[in-house]
């Protein structure tokens, strides 16, 4: 059995066996934390009353998968944290902030998910989803908007990545762009709605070769 993350080797040097490549890795989270914003006032994330089993989970190795906006309406980023994925459920807007500068969130495969209620209908108030910490994309992934046009993720701090990411945008909410961004990859938008209110640079450095596409036969506008 593989660890997650681990490197598949072949065992043998047989050239018709089936070669894995030295990239290869496990693409699921190894844990779930919960958000429960048990500590109150004190909504950092490396407050062990926050999460449920009132302890701090792994926030170094980006094995992760970190879900929010089932308590509480804040988490603040104390220091540079990996995870593989973000999920927020609906039961109330939330917002990701962080302390300083360096509070760097990168990101895994995993991505992003605005969660579905299923017990909601369309007409339903606006659940927003704020991220005020800069975001590092660290693979490839997928940022899935819900199906419910009323969610609204919105970054309020830079987007990086390296010009070998591809970020691709799907579901029917919205995603809004206020920061200026330095992610150098490709960004593919397979549905939702992209609202762009930086002034500079919402989509990242323009030298750095990356595109922008939107596949409009899958409803993106």
């Amino acid at each position: 059995a593989f660890d997650v993350g681990e490197t598949a080797v072949p065992a043998t040097t047989d050239g018709d066996a089936l070669a894995w490549s030295a990239a290869t890795v496990l693409s699921s989270a190894a844990g779930v934390a919960t958000w429960d914003a048990g500590g109150g006032a004190e909504g950092a994330f490396t407050t062990a009353a926050n999460w449920e089993g009132d302890a701090v989970p792994d926030l170094a190795s980006g094995l992760t998968h970190l879900v929010f906006a089932t308590a509480g309406a804040s988490a603040q980023v104390t220091d540079p944290v990996r995870a593989w994925g973000l999920t927020f459920r609906a039961a109330n807007d939330f917002a990701l902030t962080a302390r300083d500068a360096g509070s760097v969130l990168s990101l895994g495969l995993g991505g992003i998910t605005l969660q579905d209620d299923p017990q909601e209908t369309i007409a339903a108030d606006w659940r927003y989803v704020r991220l005020g910490v800069s975001l590092d994309l660290t693979a490839d992934q997928t940022w899935d908007l819900s199906a419910n046009v009323k969610r609204r993720l919105q970054l309020e701090a830079p987007l990086s990545g390296d010009a070998a990411r591809t970020l691709t945008i799907t579901g029917a909410g919205a995603l809004g762009l206020v920061a200026a961004s330095d992610f150098a990859g490709n960004v593919v938008v397979k549905g939702g709605v992209m609202k762009i209110l930086a002034k500079e640079r919402p989509f990242g450095r323009a030298d750095a070769g990356g595109t922008v596409l939107v596949d409009q036969t899958a409803g993106a506008q």
